[in-house]
């Protein structure tokens, strides 16, 4: 589901916050994340390889208890009431959270082949290599960014028919959208517009699980500036997970074909989540 704190606006961020060397990051996290610092109730491991860090990052998600180890996470986890974009908000931030501060939202990082955070030195100068390249990287190094967001009451019991039918509105001239052939089980739509050169504006696309409302995969489509005016595609597979009542997006899918894997992918997000899960 949309949120006003986007996952675009957590990949700006998360680079400008961790241009840091690995010694700057160990040193970051062996200042705030201290074995002995640990929250009340708070599971803690063996120090990581990377960062040191011993103590995970807790909160509640709808009242769900989470402890999320520091190396999954992707850029500040964000608590509710602050406003991480405001520097007077963020200075009210708690400081030392505890199982009673509500996540507003927060998002991880993992491997796409495989679903694991960075757990080694390899990982992290894969994770960072990655960047550093216009290039699609191979399948094996392709990473996911995982953005948890929590259902308020005010929401409708987890459906993504909404979803769908305002995309099919064209309200906004993003269509018409033509129905195309089903595939992995989805329906698939696609704008009438031809893709664009990246300056010129995108064609979208969707696949949705009309049997369930659980499912919805948006991707944008374009082309390189420059002759031969390469096809670029950035997709984003939304879904719920009950376990924390989550609204969860799965973004940084580059290779279109990643997404006849979309089942797989969520039943490993959903078993990360389910490991935060402090009884």
């Amino acid at each position: 589901m949309s949120a006003e704190f986007s996952i675009s606006k957590l990949i700006r961020l998360f680079f400008f916050s961790f241009a840091l060397s690995v010694s700057a990051v160990k040193s970051v996290y062996a200042e705030n994340h201290l074995a002995e610092q640990c929250p009340s109730g708070a599971p803690s491991h063996a120090p990581h390889a990377i960062t040191g860090e011993t103590c995970p990052t807790v909160g509640n998600m709808s009242g769900v208890r989470l402890a999320i180890p520091n190396h999954y996470l992707f850029g500040p986890v964000v608590y509710e009431g602050v406003d991480i974009w405001s520097a007077k908000s963020y200075e009210n931030r708690p400081r030392h959270p505890t199982f009673d501060n509500a996540f507003d939202n927060f998002a991880i990082k993992i491997r796409l082949n495989n679903f694991k955070p960075i757990e080694t030195a390899k990982d992290w100068d894969d994770f960072r290599r990655k960047d550093h390249t216009v290039e699609i990287q191979p399948f094996e190094n392709r990473w996911l960014y995982v953005q948890f967001k929590p259902k308020t009451t005010s929401q409708p019991t987890p459906s993504y028919r909404i979803e769908f039918n305002n995309w099919m509105k064209n309200d906004v001239g993003w269509g018409p959208f033509v129905r195309q052939p089903d595939v992995w089980g989805l329906q698939h739509y696609i704008s009438a517009k031809a893709p664009q050169p990246i300056s010129g504006g995108q064609q979208h696309e969707f696949f949705y699980d009309a049997k369930t409302d659980s499912t919805f995969i948006h991707c944008s489509n374009s082309v390189t500036n420059q002759p031969p005016h390469k096809a670029l595609s950035s997709c984003e597979i939304s879904f719920f997970i009950y376990e924390i009542k989550a609204w969860t997006d799965a973004s940084n899918i580059n290779v279109k074909d990643d997404l006849a894997r979309w089942k797989e992918i969520e039943s490993g997000i959903r078993t990360i989540a389910g490991s935060f899960i402090v009884p």
